[in-house]
């Protein structure tokens, strides 16, 4: 199945993640979560490329209801702090210079659901590249070859 553009669930200002504002949104595939996603997994993912080895990473990944996160085909480090805002994932050893592949299969047991996702990378020299739950992620209903 192709990947599809995702749909976002909320308007790109500020969201609220655990008391932080950040320019996350809620994120699902392009359907009525509360309908048609009811009960389902559906597949998001967005890729982040650097020109180094990251010097320090960390997401911070809130799901409504819940999720599995992968990067570059492997699951991700247990999280070092999760609560109410999310979990915390510290993946400065897991990202390696090039492309890298950030993939999440959500859950939603039924009524609103969805993906929030917050991060930052620092590469060599200072230069940083934040991470959003936004229209740079891409969705689909079902894994496809390669989608982790």
């Amino acid at each position: 199945m192709q990947l599809l553009l995702l749909a976002l669930t909320s308007a790109l200002v500020a969201a609220d993640q655990g008391g932080v504002p950040t320019a996350s949104s809620w994120i699902w595939y392009p359907e009525s979560v509360a309908t048609e996603g009811a009960g389902q997994w559906r597949c998001l993912r967005r890729v982040v490329r650097l020109a180094n080895l990251p010097e320090a990473a960390t997401i911070r990944v809130r799901s409504d209801d819940s999720h599995r996160f992968r990067v570059n085909g492997k699951p991700v480090p247990a999280p070092r702090a999760s609560g109410i805002g999310g979990e915390v994932h510290d993946l400065t050893g897991a990202l390696t210079k090039g492309e890298n592949v950030l993939a999440f299969e959500v859950f939603n047991s039924g009524g609103p659901g969805g993906l929030i996702v917050k991060g930052a990378v620092r590469e060599a020299g200072g230069v940083e590249q934040r991470i959003h739950s936004d229209a740079s992620f891409r969705a689909s209903k079902e894994p496809v070859d390669g989608w982790d």
